[in-house]
């Protein structure tokens, strides 16, 4: 399973940051030379199942991220809100 979190940790590391397409085809690169070494540990032959949990995995991480960044700017957004109706009830 350790492989399993190296790769959610660097799948997030550089999911956080949105690189230019320069950078992208490194990223890709990167995701496919990781993926390919988690698999090897199952030997040669890797069954056509366990390379669709890994893609549904990957993109279940890149959904939490997405969401993760939303959660954020959401509470961000209610922080602000609060704060400029504190400021109004001041002023009143």
């Amino acid at each position: 399973m350790w492989l399993s979190f190296s790769f959610c940790v660097f799948l997030f590391t550089e999911c956080a940051s949105k690189p230019d397409d320069g950078a992208q085809v490194q990223i890709d690169d990167k995701v496919k030379n990781e993926r390919s070494k988690s698999l090897a540990v199952f030997g040669t032959l890797v069954s056509p199942k366990l390379r669709a949990s890994q893609l549904s995995f990957e993109k279940a991480i890149e959904a939490i991220v997405e969401i993760a960044n939303l959660r954020s700017e959401i509470l961000a957004a209610s922080d602000q809100v609060q704060r400029i109706l504190e400021g109004a009830k001041k002023v009143t």
